[in-house]
């Protein structure tokens, strides 16, 4: 991401030469487009067998992009610095960037809890001849996380902030000498630990797919 600091008067050249510049980008990359599938039918001759149709994009233009942002910086009892025409555009952009940006956020916060709530789950569960070793070290991610959550969570994700005070509750207290010792609870912290694994996994299977925007 590149960002350039330019006058007002700038604003409406620099937008028509950027679209200029967008429509030669999609005619190289449809040229490019007719050439990946050339090269897709010459991959097939030569790998034969090993040629796989799922190692290659369905739709090669999905992987290029090319788009601006105007951000306007207010001064106050100054008028706007966009243009009419510019600003209404750029405010047509900006919901869905934002939208996207707080799935990404969302998703991508669910899935580091996921991975620590499933490392744990699996140390909790592994099957061995050997004396099961529980170390403290197996709770300090999920307590690292946990206290760090409430100043990451910017988008306020409810769901994550329930599962996030189970995670909580469940670990409150416990130590690895006291789980050693007692079977009941080891077993009580296994079952509560894969409810809860089931449950961010459930969540992050009921997150949106992040749509790709291409505006051509």
């Amino acid at each position: 991401m590149i960002r350039i600091q330019v006058s007002k008067e700038a604003l409406t050249q620099i937008d028509e030469k950027l679209q200029e510049y967008k429509k030669q980008f999609w005619d190289k990359v449809q040229d490019f487009e007719l050439l990946f599938e050339i090269a897709k039918e010459e991959a097939m001759g030569y790998l034969g067998d090993l040629y796989n149709e799922a190692d290659y994009p369905i739709d090669i233009t999905r992987k290029f992009r090319f788009e601006w942002r105007f951000l306007t910086l207010d001064v106050p009892g100054k008028s706007t610095v966009l243009q009419p025409e510019i600003y209404e555009r750029e405010k047509e952009k900006f919901q869905p960037m934002m939208d996207e940006t707080r799935e990404l956020a969302i998703s991508a916060l669910r899935e580091e809890f996921a991975k620590i709530i499933n490392g744990l789950t699996e140390k909790l569960n592994k099957n061995s001849t050997q004396p099961r070793v529980i170390k403290s070290s197996m709770f300090n991610k999920m307590r690292e996380f946990l206290d760090g959550f409430g100043t990451r969570n910017i988008f306020e994700d409810e769901v994550l902030v329930e599962l996030s005070q189970q995670a909580k509750d469940l670990i409150e207290g416990v130590s690895p000498d006291g789980i050693k010792k007692n079977d009941i609870m080891l077993q009580k912290i296994k079952n509560e630990m894969n409810e809860l694994k089931f449950a961010i996994d459930s969540a992050i299977e009921d997150m949106p797919r992040r749509k790709i925007r291409m505006a051509v």
